[in-house]
């Protein structure tokens, strides 16, 4: 299954000293709609405060919550994070983690030396999540026999992400790898799986993800960018996932206008295309 991006704020690349609102809808094959709001409110300290809330439709109305709370300088960002899926279908999920980032180089003369012409960023993180399934069983076909597993009903995952952020003048560079362990062998036959950094559409429960992106501030009003997503998966689905994302911003006075598509290319399946829109507003 196809889980929606949550994004914490409409531009990625824009940092925001005062309150923020935005809204983006997703849609994709199969009558497949997501729904993402989120506020983000500038606090005195350089302390942030983020909220979100997030549906879409797979097999009932999915919810998310979301929580994000830290501080950000031009050296140091760190954040805590949490996120919660009330029950539909016998299954649910919590999340809770950290990321942030740390200036490694800041090189060039500028006027402002804490924003200088090349700048070179630690990213890092770390997320729990635990998983909850009230089905019981997997079925599992191998030469013509099924044999039913026991499924573990509660999975904790956990997801190590390690990166590098590059900032030229009106181009930023980002790279980044997340390493995910489980207690599980068995898991469950529909998993349910919600990733927010990278953004990314994903279906299953994944070994590895790596991810690349390219920002680029064309003009004042236009932004760009692109990503590309490798993931391989442990279960869920066979083999490896690509994700190709391709989106841009127009900024308008106090607006921020998105569009945005992803092509989600499985080793086996369907390939999913996925587009997105979305307002934003400082207030």
């Amino acid at each position: 299954m196809i889980l929606p991006l949550i994004s914490l704020r409409l531009s990625p690349a824009t940092a925001y000293s005062q309150n923020y609102l935005s809204y983006r809808a997703t849609f994709g094959p199969d009558g497949y709609i997501a729904n993402n709001g989120n506020i983000f409110l500038g606090l005195p300290s350089n302390l942030d405060l983020i909220a979100g809330y997030s549906t879409y439709n797979i097999g009932g109305i999915v919810q998310i919550f979301l929580l994000s709370v830290g501080r950000s300088t031009p050296k140091l960002s760190l954040y805590l994070n949490g996120s919660l899926t009330p029950i539909v279908n016998s299954y649910r999920s919590k999340r809770l983690g950290m990321s942030g980032s740390f200036r490694l180089a800041n090189i060039g003369s500028s006027y402002d030396p804490d924003y200088s012409p090349l700048r070179v960023y630690l990213t890092f993180g770390y997320d729990r999540s635990d998983y909850t399934d009230g089905a019981a069983t997997i079925a599992q076909t191998t030469l013509n026999t099924v044999q039913l597993y026991p499924q573990d009903n509660n999975i904790i995952e956990n997801d190590y992400t390690g990166g590098v952020k590059i900032k030229y003048y009106e181009t930023t560079f980002s790279a980044s790898l997340i390493l995910s362990n489980y207690n599980a062998t068995n898991f469950p036959s529909t998993p349910n799986l919600f990733v927010s950094n990278p953004p990314l559409y994903q279906q299953g429960y994944p070994d590895h993800i790596a991810y690349l992106k390219i920002n680029h501030n064309l003009t004042r009003d236009i932004s760009c960018y692109t990503s590309y997503s490798y993931i391989d998966y442990k279960f869920g689905q066979s083999g490896i996932a690509n994700s190709y994302l391709i989106g841009a911003i127009y900024y308008w006075k106090r607006f921020e206008m998105l569009l945005e598509y992803n092509c989600y290319a499985p080793s086996e399946g369907d390939v999913g295309n996925y587009f997105s829109v979305g307002i934003g507003s400082t207030f």
